[in-house]
């Protein structure tokens, strides 16, 4: 009668570990991105490429760290305020600044990279709204970049040079 007893408790514990490693993207929010041209995130310029997002593992939520693509080089860690959204969408949203400066006309953004404003995980309706500085350089427009959730894609040919 012990045997069964013991077998079961193991099932349990092996139950309980799967389903932890299962949810640990949930937790982390991990996402690879692809950006088809330059972004900036916060005061970090990131070009054209595959990075990888995940939330800090901190008691805050709202600690972002930007991997490059095979998480062995952490970019920058950023502080971010929380966002919400209505509706949940089943895929990653990137929501973009249409500008950073004033100067700078609707729809087009200096070529040091487009302003990320804010990242949703899929399924969430809480996400992570970013500090929009404006860039000190006014330099000219360029088209604002794709984004592609990948799990691994090279990066796009790069964005196109401005007129």
């Amino acid at each position: 009668m012990k045997f069964p007893k013991s077998l079961a408790k193991v099932f349990c514990v092996g139950l309980f570990l799967l389903t932890m490693s299962i949810r640990a993207d949930e937790w982390d929010q991990k996402t690879k991105i692809t950006f088809s041209g330059p972004v900036r995130v916060a005061k970090t310029e990131l070009p054209a490429g595959t990075y990888t997002f995940k939330l800090a593992d901190t008691n805050d939520r709202h600690v972002v760290q930007i991997f490059n693509e095979d998480e062995t080089h952490l970019i920058t860690t950023v502080l971010t305020n929380a966002d919400f959204r209505l509706e949940p969408s089943g895929k990653t949203v990137v929501k973009f600044s249409e500008s950073s400066s004033e100067s700078e006309a609707s729809g087009t953004v200096p070529e040091s990279g487009v302003p990320i404003r804010a990242w949703f995980y899929p399924g969430e309706q809480f996400g992570n709204d970013f500090k929009v500085y404006a860039h000190p350089r006014n330099e000219a427009a360029v088209q604002q970049p794709a984004v592609t959730e990948t799990a691994a894609l090279a990066p796009e040919t790069p964005a196109p040079t401005p007129e």
